[in-house]
């Protein structure tokens, strides 16, 4: 999505501003991800949305302990949590 996400950085507030379900943005293990797109194909449906606009790192391991988090959603990486 953009040129360079690991030189990219956002802070939680920023985070925060794109809480809706047109504008998901999350974090996981400090990695900023926009999950906007994803969440039409997540295979958990409407659930990827309690990480809206906030760090979804515990919940996502709670589920998904298993889950290659940047095999999955890592093109959707915008940037990382300063």
């Amino acid at each position: 999505m953009i040129e360079s996400a690991n030189s990219t950085f956002y802070t939680e507030e920023e985070v925060a501003k794109h809480d809706t379900e047109e504008d998901c943005w999350t974090v996981y293990k400090g990695k900023v991800y926009d999950v906007t797109e994803y969440a039409s194909v997540h295979p958990g449906g409407r659930k990827i949305f309690l990480g809206k606009g906030k760090d979804c790192t515990e919940l996502f391991d709670k589920y998904h302990p298993w889950v290659n988090c940047d095999y999955l959603i890592g093109k959707y990486q915008v940037g990382l949590l300063r």
